[in-house]
């Protein structure tokens, strides 16, 4: 059986609401005059029970709707629906036509609307206060941006200035304006106006010269100004964007994608150096720039020669939530330097745990942490931006693992005491067995075989300044190369077998301690434990 339609429903519920009243009143009436009074008015009674039951039915899909709850597809939902769409009409048609009433006779039904006008007023404005609420949060995690100042500042903004210095501004496309009195008339809107950027060049108490440009115009900059200068002073005008690009590769990128009427595109360049067509379509520099090495602090280090990994120098703490990955993201891209890295890569190899790979979500967001963290340079954020084809790419962060490399094939290409000093310095990197406390992660660093290297080299190293050490006499030397070596390759049979093979200390003298404490041990002061065992083979016999 097909249901009726719900609309049918509700248009027949509106009549059975409307005919009703008037059925009974009438029969109510004409009982009096009938054969049978009681009955039909008993009847009558019973059609009013009816009306009443419908009224309650619509109450109760009224309150649901309120509510916001879901309310299954019927015919009251429909009538309640549309009451309530009605409703603003019926108020705004009451406020035009009928005086405002007394404040003092307000009826409980009146109050109870009010109220809940406004509660669905406080509901509109609900994902305004979050989104304001989220606006604040992203402002409050930049250290150096006060939420405070910035607000005190968006409140001295006014379109009305805006407006006038664009009008002063006429159809040129570069120059210098002079603002000597407040707007009296309103200028063009900000929405219609050419993209325009300008910045204030000389003030007085009395004036304010403001340059401009727009695209195809010549902006005028004082000598000795830097993109710090620049960026710190230059304003957009327009209701729209201010791109502002360095290289030829960003100015066709940022054209192509610009919209003329709402973007201005500035190139840090002098005309001369744009082919004229392209000059034609953005604005550029009177002058050249002035390149000034910002102050940076010292390049952050990785550090995975010991049992806990961390990262040192960062330009801000790394996020407690996110330790973990941050370091090894850091490890694996520190390790693959120069060398673009794809986002697939590290999801699977890199942030997977349990054999599960790491969502994009997750991947972007360790990334941005780390990317705050590790700061920037005078080439930019030490960790570039994701490129459109997902690979990720670093400059600027070193690793222990880079500098103990480095430093053996220095030693393997000196000799004597050049090679002894290198050698030293390269132990000295290994703070405790690499990676022993990372009870997750870092599988990628035994697969792709930088574990394997680590233990070749140290191995190298440990052999080669346990046998210089040796020839010089210096025994504590050698002991220690080889306990280094050990760190980084502890099931080492060669580094296990030199290391017994190092002469013990000789006993001090009983009968002259403290001469022999202040002596320089050297091999000279040792036992050598091939002699004694060839003795001991020899008195057998």
């Amino acid at each position: 059986m097909n249901r009726q339609p719900v609309p049918a429903q509700g248009v027949a519920l509106s009549l059975y609401a409307l005919v009703l009243p008037i059925i009974a009143v009438w029969q109510w009436n004409v009982a009096a005059s009938s054969a049978q009074p009681v009955l039909i008015r008993c009847v009558v009674l019973a059609l009013v029970l009816l009306w009443l039951g419908f009224l309650w039915q619509l109450r109760l899909a009224l309150r649901a709707i309120r509510s916001g709850l879901v309310v299954p597809g019927t015919g009251y939902q429909w009538l309640a629906t549309t009451l309530i769409a009605l409703l603003p009409l019926l108020g705004h048609q009451q406020t035009r036509h009928s005086p405002p009433p007394d404040s003092t006779a307000t009826s409980p039904s009146a109050g109870s609307f009010v109220s809940d006008h406004s509660s669905m007023l406080w509901l509109s404005s609900l994902p305004l206060a979050l989104s304001a609420k989220r606006l604040s949060d992203s402002l409050r995690q930049q250290p150096t941006l006060n939420p405070d100042l910035v607000i005190n500042q968006l409140r001295q903004r006014d379109p009305n200035i805006e407006s006038h210095i664009l009008s002063l501004c006429g159809k040129d496309r570069a120059g210098v304006v002079t603002v000597t009195t407040a707007p009296t008339e309103i200028g063009p809107s900000l929405r219609k106006a050419p993209p325009t950027a300008a910045y204030i060049s000389a003030q007085t108490p009395t004036s304010a010269s403001i340059s401009f440009v727009r695209a195809g115009g010549v902006l005028a900059i004082p000598e000795g100004w830097t993109l710090a200068h620049l960026q710190s002073s230059l304003v957009g005008l327009h209701d729209g964007r201010l791109v502002i690009t360095s290289s030829d590769h960003e100015l066709l990128r940022a054209l192509a994608l610009h919209s003329s009427t709402k973007t201005l595109v500035l190139h840090l360049s002098t005309p001369d150096a744009v082919d004229p067509e392209i000059a034609a379509l953005c604005a550029t520099l009177s002058r050249p720039l002035l390149v000034s090495e910002p102050s940076v602090g010292p390049a952050p280090r990785v550090r995975m020669l010991q049992a806990s990994p961390d990262i040192e120098q960062v330009a801000h703490p790394l996020d407690s939530s996110l330790r973990r990955r941050m370091i090894e993201m850091a490890s694996y891209l520190t390790l693959h330097k120069g060398e673009p890295v794809t986002g697939d890569r590290l999801r699977s190899r890199v942030l997977q745990h349990a054999g599960v790979d790491a969502s994009p979500r997750v991947l972007a967001n360790v990334a941005s942490a780390l990317r705050r963290s590790l700061g920037s340079d005078h080439e930019g954020t030490r960790l570039h931006p994701v490129s459109a084809a997902g690979l990720y790419l670093s400059h600027g962060v070193t690793s222990d693992v880079e500098e103990f490399h480095e430093l053996i094939e220095r030693a393997r290409a000196s000799f004597g005491g050049t090679q002894l000093d290198t050698l030293r310095e390269a132990l000295q990197l290994v703070m405790s067995e690499p990676l022993a406390s990372s009870l997750r992660g870092f599988e990628w660093f035994i697969a792709e075989g930088h574990q394997a290297k680590l233990s070749r080299d140290g191995e190298w190293a440990a052999l080669a300044l346990s046998d210089l050490s040796l020839r010089k006499g210096d025994v504590e030397l050698a002991f220690w190369a080889i306990r280094q070596g050990l760190l980084l390759d502890p099931y080492s049979d060669d580094l296990a077998e030199a290391l017994t093979a190092i002469p013990r200390l000789r006993e001090f003298g009983g009968n002259r301690p403290s001469a022999t404490q202040h002596q320089p041990i050297g091999a000279g002061g040792a036992i050598a434990v091939r002699w004694a065992l060839t003795s001991l083979r020899q008195e057998i016999r």
